[in-house]
């Protein structure tokens, strides 16, 4: 480059950068420029030129590699999976997102949710605070930690820790004048000015106190865009306005099928225009049935309009649902101890999470997201027997309720949930269970190509053009897969560097690597393929070999397992004992 040529190019940029300034007044002596600054710019640009440059040219593959995940399909999942009440894998989810996102604000997003899910559902106010706490290191001053910050400030207060409760409330005050809890917040400084002396509160998220009646359960039972519903008698149509809960209305549908669809942000039934919500009541003893699903149900009914989506909500008593829900999860061949057993831990699943769900549209829904319930008419005299013998009866942990996880075939080895997903309940931990296996030979195997696997990790957010080998990248204690490496044919995303301790990281991805928990890994697949963890891995030439044993993710009550310690004489209360250790079984009503 000549010495004309950089000159020429210094004096346009200095007359450039002296116009834009003069014309946005950016600077009152923009006029006073020294003249001779174009020739100090030619000398030193034939110099800083090619540093610059080489610098662009080292910085492009930088952002490209920086920016080589998205979060935006892990989100989606996440916050399907906490409106399904898979809250443990919700966590886990979360946490994934935090691992592999270059980006702040996505992580600091993250272990916000993760913090809430700790706090408000889990009953675990330190992991609530370390996830928090992380957040406000990556992030200090997201929009999404507005939540965080109050949330902190109330578990602090209610552990009796006012200092740090103070200066949060005073923090999340500063950051966010306008927040929408500012009026509580400033309550809640005003309330600890005044005392004298502090009383510990009711710990945020825990367990109510059993009222000692049967509740009602809200079910999802079906989500469509067009909701086609049957009824063997006619339907009473009660349209109430959802602030003020008044009547508005109603009208009577005719037997048969009717369709019920949103347009703009209401409901559309029996050609009239409702609002966002309606009540669908049918008489005692008739039934109904929705889309194709051969289900059928009894009672009332909410119509709720989700989207473009109609979600039809069941409300009925527990018991009646579990009525629906033990032959749905477990065949009804298996021995009364075992379908008491499952009775239990379908009972116990459902209340702890109705009691964690005031604020959502329904508790539960109707398929494996939760639990499968089979509808009004499923199962048997024997499954019938299994619920009504047990009515009332819970797990419970250090006063609590269990949040009770089961599966299908432990294939011999129960794990920890922790190794599972990111969160920690203490009744999980990792012990032989050979039953399962003595009762039932569940092993499989199935190959899948390396492509098939990368179109999947595409799904999941990851930008990757292949994948040339996958291999287990470390065991659990109970034997199952902890983590699986992936290399790929192009750059994933870098570490993150995460503020929380090392144990509850879902994993990390580096240069060609994408490393994730093997559960995570199995999901993505298809858990109906990869039946579980507790298995190997073979990679060969372009594709990949899965071979192992057992069906499910291990944690809580095999159900195989169940079915053998009642054949071997073990009663319910046996059999809750060995799958949920150190738990009690209470009445709640």
């Amino acid at each position: 480059m000549s010495q004309n040529i950089c000159q020429t190019i210094c004096q346009n940029i200095y007359q450039s950068i002296r116009q834009i300034i003069y014309q946005n007044r950016l600077c009152a002596r923009a006029r006073n420029l020294p003249p001779f600054l174009p020739y100090i710019l030619s000398l030193v640009l034939p110099f800083a030129l090619p540093l610059v440059l080489l610098t662009v040219l080292l910085y492009i593959p930088s952002l490209a590699y920086a920016y080589s995940f998205d979060p935006a399909p892990l989100k989606a999942r996440a916050t399907r999976l906490l409106d399904s009440g898979e809250l443990l894998e919700c966590v886990d989810v979360w946490n994934m997102v935090r691992t592999y996102s270059p980006r702040p604000e996505d992580r600091a997003e993250a272990l916000v949710r993760m913090g809430d899910v700790y706090s408000l559902f889990l009953d675990q106010p330190d992991e609530a605070l370390a996830a928090y706490g992380a957040a406000m290191k990556v992030h200090p001053a997201l929009p999404v930690l507005e939540n965080g910050y109050f949330n902190a400030g109330m578990i602090l207060y209610e552990q009796g820790r006012v200092d740090e409760a103070r200066e949060t409330f005073r923090t999340y005050l500063l950051r966010y004048p306008h927040a929408s809890r500012r009026e509580t917040a400033l309550f809640m400084l005003d309330r600890m000015a005044s005392e004298s002396g502090f009383t510990q509160g009711t710990e945020r998220g825990s367990t109510p106190q059993f009222s000692g009646k049967e509740p009602v359960v809200r079910v999802a039972v079906a989500r469509a865009s067009d909701l086609v519903f049957r009824s063997s008698s006619t339907v009473n149509v009660q349209i109430r306005e959802q602030a003020s809960n008044a009547r508005q209305g109603g009208l009577v549908l005719p037997a048969g099928e009717n369709r019920c669809y949103v347009r703009g942000s209401s409901l559309v039934l029996g050609g009239r225009t409702m609002g966002k919500s309606v009540t669908l009541t049918i008489p005692a003893g008739q039934r109904m049935a929705f889309d194709a699903s051969p289900a059928v149900y009894g009672g009332t009914f909410l119509l709720l309009a989700e989207g473009d989506q109609v979600v039809a909500v069941n409300h009925l008593r527990m018991e009646e649902y579990l009525q629906g829900v033990v032959p749905a999860e477990m065949p009804a061949s298996f021995s009364s101890a075992a379908l008491q057993a499952q009775a239990v831990a379908a009972r116990s699943y459902a209340l702890y999470l109705t009691m964690r769900s005031a604020g959502k549209a329904y508790d539960v829904a109707a398929d494996t997201g939760f639990q499968v319930y089979g509808g009004m008419d499923a199962g048997t005299a024997k499954t019938r027997a299994a619920v009504s013998s047990t009515r009332g009866r819970v797990l419970q942990f250090d006063g609590r309720v269990v949040l009770s996880y089961f599966h299908a075939h432990s294939g011999g080895m129960l794990e920890d949930d922790r190794q599972v997903w990111t969160a920690d309940m203490p009744y999980y931990r990792v012990q032989h269970d050979e039953i399962s296996n003595r009762t039932r030979d569940m092993r499989w195997r199935f190959s899948l190509t390396g492509e098939e696997i990368a179109a999947r990790l595409r799904e999941y957010g990851f930008s990757i053009a292949g994948v040339t080998s996958v291999r287990i990248g470390q065991r659990t204690a109970s034997g199952r897969i902890g983590t699986v490496v992936v290399e790929t044919d192009r750059r994933s995303v870098p570490p993150s560097e995460s503020p929380l301790p090392k144990s509850s990281l879902d994993g990390a991805s580096s240069g060609r690597i994408v490393e994730m928990k093997g559960n995570a890994f199995r999901l993505m697949l298809g858990a109906e393929r990869m039946r579980s963890t507790l298995c190997d891995l073979e990679w060969q030439g372009s594709s990949l070999a899965i071979s192992g044993a057992g069906y499910g993710h291990g944690v809580g009550m095999s159900q195989w397992g169940a079915q053998g310690m009642a054949l071997g004489g073990a009663s319910c209360e046996q059999i809750l004992e060995h799958y949920y250790p150190d738990t009690r079984l209470v009445r709640a009503y």
